[in-house]
């Protein structure tokens, strides 16, 4: 008879885990406590004990690397030498499995999606540097250093441009050039910058006196 293996509570409060990777190869004997697979929870990596023993089968519709489980859902079989496992997974069962986002392309624990929503940071715009594609925080951190150096660059550009095109009213250009103020150089205090009247007056009164 098959023997489930289903994703284990690796604490009160844990709801899924996200699977890493399996210890064992499809046709492997399995004794009792061996180690069959990684998995990750809210807080570490831990290495799952099978807890009978059997030939490991896998369906086709089981977990990938970075793939996120519900607690209790089935990912594999533990066999007979000459059985084999059920045909279909009860459709209850199917529903616990969570697709991974974006047609399985991302790949990133629980916590490295938790940090991504906490900056920020969309795991797409990610360049991901652990094994198989997988995202790691270090990945996230420098995703954000990079989008902070880009925004950035944008505020400067935004305030060169502004300033390129900085303009002012007939009247203050008039009284910059009584005073033989640089309008240019001002701070406008109208929509888009504009200097105004008031403005040119504002700098007079910090001239140094003749």
């Amino acid at each position: 008879m098959a023997q489930e293996i289903i994703i284990p509570r690796l604490g009160w409060s844990m709801e899924e885990g996200t699977f890493v990777a399996w210890l064992k190869s499809e046709g492997d004997f399995v004794k009792r406590g061996d180690a069959l697979f990684e998995l990750e929870g809210e807080k570490a990596t831990q290495e799952i004990e099978a807890v009978d023993e059997g030939v490991l089968r896998i369906p086709l519709t089981g977990p990938k690397p970075g793939s996120v489980h519900k607690v209790g859902a089935i990912i594999g079989y533990l066999v007979g030498a000459n059985d084999s496992i059920p045909g279909r997974a009860n459709p209850s069962q199917q529903t616990n499995i969570e697709v991974v986002n974006e047609a399985d392309s991302i790949v990133a624990s629980p916590s490295v999606r938790q940090l991504a929503r906490k900056v920020g940071v969309q795991l797409s715009q990610v360049k991901a540097t652990g094994p198989r594609g997988r995202i790691l925080q270090e990945d996230v951190h420098q995703a954000k250093s990079i989008l902070s150096e880009n925004a950035q660059e944008s505020v400067i550009s935004h305030v060169s441009k502004m300033s390129s095109q900085q303009v002012a009213s007939p009247r203050a250009r008039r009284l910059a050039s009584s005073l033989g103020i640089d309008w240019k150089r001002l701070i406008g205090s109208g929509a888009g910058g504009r200097v105004r009247e008031c403005d040119v007056k504002a700098a007079s009164t910090n001239l140094p006196s003749a």
